[in-house]
């Protein structure tokens, strides 16, 4: 190998934002609109106004900046209350003057009542030479989950010749990492990882955000690859993860304890000693919630996160907070904590078996996955696009629950799923597995070469779906 050379750490300072398409607020349906909020960034020769002043009340319970043109739109529309958007992120101090140089100081959620029209309000205040950015909270989702009845362990194929084995009971099931034809699959249809295990199974120094629902970070096959900080509930404001199957399911296949005679083995998991790569959990999905996308990455980057793993994504194409690709950005230029100059940001293409401008995946900011069943096709439900990075197993349960992603889920159980959001975590565990024996040696877009010169060329089987995939 010929020594490798890390390119100079960016210049505390750089800020980099990719692209911003203008977004016609007037054509932007209900139903992909939160309701009862909107975001505002003030322009930056009011930040001592803002960092100096008081928000206080009108009598008649408006909120007022003390910013005249401000505080008319604001009563007009009854801005009952106002909540800074990065708080957060704002309250790690070791940060601030990265923090404010990006500007996250400047931002400000308007509370107001369900049935405002939030078009109108946007227009309003996007008018005022005060107001740098003015947008809707855009609805978003988790990629696809199907929850499936637990299966019993089934015999599988065998490994051999490969060198490393796990002795996890159900690493035959998990096709998608060593495929000997299981449920009708196509041999040799995976990621190729007992091969890679043969060189490296994790690092400890290795961190990555799990942007997702809460992991069950009590979890027999997880807890010993957890993060020492757990994470962070954004949903609650709270310290308190709580566990949710979709954000669990995903850690797992980036770092299930492997080899520790239990469960699944995972991407990045170590060899059962708890030696694999952390797993930090920064909850944007509860069981009945969500919110925090634009704090978690933020969150991520300053704890030394080095990939951050997201199989989430807006409910309707060609809408995006920039709010959330500005954290998105910072995570890209700010992360990596010990291992990486730099972070990169994987996410799931989508479900939706279509093309389209599905954010955040087809950002520039972002490395994006699409999904394959056990015989190197694409998965049924997979979007598919130009730019679309990579596929990976995302497997297929609609008509073999075991032709799906084999992961954990909580209270000590196991699953199959099927998804791009299970493909992702594939992705983002070969990225987590380079990283663990090329530390500091690697910028992310180095990672993302590798990942995209390595891989099999599946195009004959998808004639269909050429440079899409």
């Amino acid at each position: 190998l010929n020594p490798l050379q890390a390119s100079a750490k960016v210049p505390e300072g750089t800020v980099i934002r990719g692209e911003r398409p203008p977004i016609d607020i007037s054509t932007v349906p209900d139903e992909a609109m939160e309701l009862g909020i909107i975001r505002i960034k003030f322009n930056r020769t009011l930040e001592n106004l803002l960092d100096n002043g008081m928000i206080s009340s009108n009598p008649d319970g408006t909120i007022r900046f003390g910013i005249a043109g401000i505080d008319q739109l604001n009563q007009q529309f009854g801005v009952s209350e106002v909540k800074k958007t990065f708080d957060v992120a704002l309250q790690n101090t070791k940060y601030t003057e990265r923090h404010r140089l990006w500007g996250f100081h400047l931002w400000y959620d308007l509370i107001v009542p369900a049935g405002t029209d939030i078009r109108s309000m946007v227009m309003a205040y996007s008018t005022k030479n005060e107001i740098e950015i003015s947008e809707p909270v855009y609805r978003k989702q988790l990629i696809g989950a199907d929850i499936n009845p637990l299966q019993p362990s089934s015999p599988g194929g065998g490994d051999a010749g490969l060198t490393y084995v796990p002795n996890d009971p159900r690493y035959n099931e998990q096709w998608h990492y060593h495929n000997t034809g299981q449920q009708s699959g196509t041999t040799d249809a995976d990621i190729d990882l007992p091969e890679a295990w043969d060189i490296t199974r994790g690092n400890t120094g290795v961190v990555v955000a799990i942007i997702d629902g809460g992991i069950d970070y009590t979890h027999a096959d997880l807890a010993a690859n957890m993060w020492p900080g757990i994470g962070y509930n954004f949903v609650t404001n709270s310290s308190v993860v709580t566990a949710q199957a979709h954000g669990t399911h995903v850690a797992g296949t980036v770092a299930a304890n492997t080899n520790n005679a239990a469960g699944v083995s995972g991407v990045a998991g170590g060899d059962g000693s708890g030696n694999g790569v952390r797993l930090m959990s920064c909850q944007v999905f509860t069981n009945s919630s969500n919110g925090g996308f634009e704090n978690a990455p933020i969150y991520a980057a300053d704890n030394d996160a080095a990939i951050s793993q997201n199989s989430w994504g807006y409910t309707s194409p060609g809408y995006f907070d920039q709010a959330v690709l500005d954290a998105i950005d910072y995570f890209n230029t700010n992360g990596g904590g010990a291992v990486m100059n730099g972070g990169i940001t994987i996410f799931a293409a989508g479900n939706s078996d279509s093309q389209g401008l599905w954010y955040p995946g087809c950002y520039s900011g972002c490395f994006s996955v699409a999904a394959t069943g056990n015989q190197d096709l694409k998965a049924w439900y997979s979007n598919f696009d130009t730019w679309v990075d990579i596929s990976a197993p995302g497997g297929e349960t609609n008509t073999v629950t075991e032709r799906g992603v084999l992961s954990t889920l909580p209270g000590n159980t196991y699953g199959f799923y099927q998804g791009t959001s299970m493909a992702c975590p594939h992705v983002s565990g070969v990225a987590a597995l380079i990283l663990s024996i090329a530390s500091n040696a690697l910028t992310p877009q180095d990672i993302k070469n590798i990942l995209t010169s390595t891989v099999d060329d599946i195009y004959p089987l998808n004639p269909g779906y050429a440079g899409m995939l």
